[in-house]
């Protein structure tokens, strides 16, 4: 049995991070306190994800607690203007791209 903290790097826990056996379909979540408790043999290795952040492999070398530290994943930040149609958007004005979306059926 390995238990386990999952933090990010400024050591706030990250609560909902799936922890897999790599090759398994086992696994768990990591808790409010981003704690976790898996039966995981040594020499295997698991995988944790996390939304927001970029996945890790941890290998396991014995049993004993396991402390994971997560990089925040880095996005593009992108910005959606949404017009009802009520008010004219002009591009000038939003100082951004204006894409014109249809509704189908």
């Amino acid at each position: 049995m390995v238990r386990g903290v999952v933090q990010d790097e400024k050591g706030v826990p990250i609560q909902g991070a799936s922890i897999i056996i790599t090759g398994t379909r086992r696994g768990t979540v990591s808790n409010s306190s981003g704690e976790f408790l898996i039966d995981v043999q040594a020499g295997q290795s698991l995988s944790i994800t996390a939304v927001g952040y970029e996945p890790q492999q941890v290998p396991v070398e014995k049993e004993g607690r396991l402390l994971i530290k997560l990089k925040i994943l880095e996005a593009t930040e992108e910005n959606v203007v949404i017009n009802t149609g009520l008010f004219p958007a002009e591009r000038k004005v939003l100082r951004a791209p204006l894409q014109l979306l249809a509704a189908t059926n």
